[in-house]
């Protein structure tokens, strides 16, 4: 019975010590390919640092390093981490910039989020709307629905319902929830409302 305790604490021994080596090297070699300016294996050391992995303690200053070298190089993941800690940091004026800097539908949702509701920065119908269109071009449908309302209010624009409805259904054809909603509201407000095609999609 000692025998084969000692034998699965060995065996336990040398199983952690296997593991630990797996992730020296898997660190190392991310190292190795982000010093030689790799943007994903510099966006993964900025990851390694900012979330404790491979082993490695925390350290926020290491990660935003490795992130701005990755951002730099055109990847849009580090760019969004640096806008991430920034606005966590509540530095809203650095996670504009990088938010913008990331090129992607999501981030320039946030930027257009911010300015709509005034998160750190003065109110700005304009620049929201302007961001808003960006995501939307991209493919994010909340930021779609988002233009739809601001043309139905006429916030930042001019009022244009019929280009409102248009967006409302666009994404609503998308499956987002909210402007499928909104298309069900406003088609319920109509006299024959199954007369219109579109009505009669989203009433049946």
């Amino acid at each position: 019975m000692k025998k084969e305790i000692i034998m699965k604490r060995i065996f336990i021994g040398f199983f952690t010590l296997f593991v630990i080596n797996l992730y020296a090297e898997s660190y190392e070699n991310i190292m190795k390919k982000a010093k030689n300016g790799d943007s994903y294996y510099q966006a993964e050391a900025g990851s390694i640092y900012e979330f404790a992995k491979n082993g490695k303690t925390k350290n926020i200053k290491k990660a935003l390093e490795w992130y701005e070298k990755a951002c730099n190089n055109s990847n849009s993941f580090a760019c969004n981490r640096i806008a991430r800690i920034s606005r966590d940091q509540f530095n809203i004026e650095k996670s504009i910039k990088y938010w913008i800097k990331s090129n992607i539908g999501s981030s320039f949702l946030n930027v257009g989020i911010v300015y709509y509701h005034g998160q750190g920065v003065p109110v700005d119908f304009n620049k929201a709307f302007k961001y808003f269109n960006k995501a939307s071009h991209l493919g994010n449908l909340q930021a779609t629905y988002n233009l739809a309302v601001m043309l139905e209010k006429a916030q930042g624009t001019p009022h244009n319902w019929n280009r409102a409805w248009e967006l409302y259904v666009e994404s609503a054809d998308m499956n987002f929830i909210s402007s499928i909603e909104k298309v069900k509201r406003i088609c319920n407000m109509r006299k024959n409302p199954k007369i219109d095609p579109i009505c009669a999609k989203y009433l049946k």
